[in-house]
């Protein structure tokens, strides 16, 4: 994501700019119409600090507040381009403080992220680079990612990928992740996973325990560990966590101490994880 700083200028030469009724205005009331403009942006845009900021130790007669009016309405007519471009600083500024929330709440649930006592662990378990992903069986974009994900652990070789089950989409979903979880015990996590990522149809228990005995699990056994309080207990953790970190659905991907939105690409991905190796090297 691009960054710039600076934002809406009133031009110096106010007198070219913002012609007012009765004659031009004085270099001091320019400058007041500058901090005035700037004041006003940040009213509507939000893109600014607060007129008590920008503006403080002004003071503003009748007069002024006429001619400033005339100013900021002429400039703005004439550029309003300036409209679009403070929007802009302003999605960018409100972006960087979502990431800038998301490394701290992460930061404050690292360890819980990373070190519970039920989550499979996946791909290389001592990787430089933790991966971390809330995922839903029945969610069409979790299933969209499965191949990026498997091929990311495969090509890459040295990420520690942490899978956690978050059923978002309803019952059938939660009947589904107490599967994967107690697929554990039977060494079969990755097979069941993938199998149940790519099944179609609902999630009913009758298809969940075919797809273990297609993947050479004993349905029976997993159907007995389905009850176990733990596994319930561990889905209930996952969703505590996902409150803590403020999620809003899935697929949701922590990697290495910040947030990577689903929509963007592989090639992204990797990118940024060369970027997180970069760093580390820096550091």
């Amino acid at each position: 994501m691009t960054r710039r700083e600076g934002g809406l200028t009133v031009p110096r030469d106010g007198s070219r700019a913002c012609p007012v009724k009765g004659g031009y205005p004085s270099m001091a009331l320019q400058n007041k119409a500058t901090l005035a403009g700037l004041a006003v942006a940040g009213l509507l845009w939000g893109a600014f600090s607060a007129p008590s900021d920008v503006a403080a130790g002004e003071r503003f007669d009748d007069g002024d507040v006429e001619a400033i009016e005339g100013i900021i309405r002429d400039y703005l007519l004439k550029n309003p381009e300036i409209l679009s471009e403070a929007k802009k600083v302003l999605e960018e500024r409100k972006a960087e403080k979502a990431l800038q929330r998301g490394r701290e709440l992460i930061a404050a649930n690292y360890d819980w992220l990373t070190t519970d006592s039920h989550s499979f662990v996946g791909g290389n378990p001592d990787g430089d680079v933790t991966m971390i992903e809330f995922f839903d069986y029945r969610c069409p974009y979790c299933k969209g990612w499965l191949p990026k994900v498997a091929e990311l652990i495969e090509s890459d070789g040295n990420i520690r990928f942490i899978y956690k089950e978050y059923p978002v989409l309803g019952p059938d979903s939660q009947v589904a992740a107490r599967a994967a979880l107690a697929a554990i015990p039977q060494g079969k996590y990755r097979e069941f996973h993938h199998a149940l990522m790519t099944s179609r149809g609902a999630l009913t228990e009758e298809l969940i325990l075919d797809v273990a005995l297609e993947v050479g699990m004993d349905p029976d056994k997993l159907r007995e560990d389905m009850a176990d309080p733990k596994f319930e207990a561990a889905v209930n953790d996952n969703f505590e966590l996902g409150k803590a970190l403020d999620l809003l659905g899935t697929p949701t991907f922590v990697v290495g101490g910040q947030f990577f939105e689903p929509w963007l690409s592989l090639d992204e991905l990797k990118a940024m994880i060369a970027q997180i190796r970069a760093d580390k090297v820096d550091g």
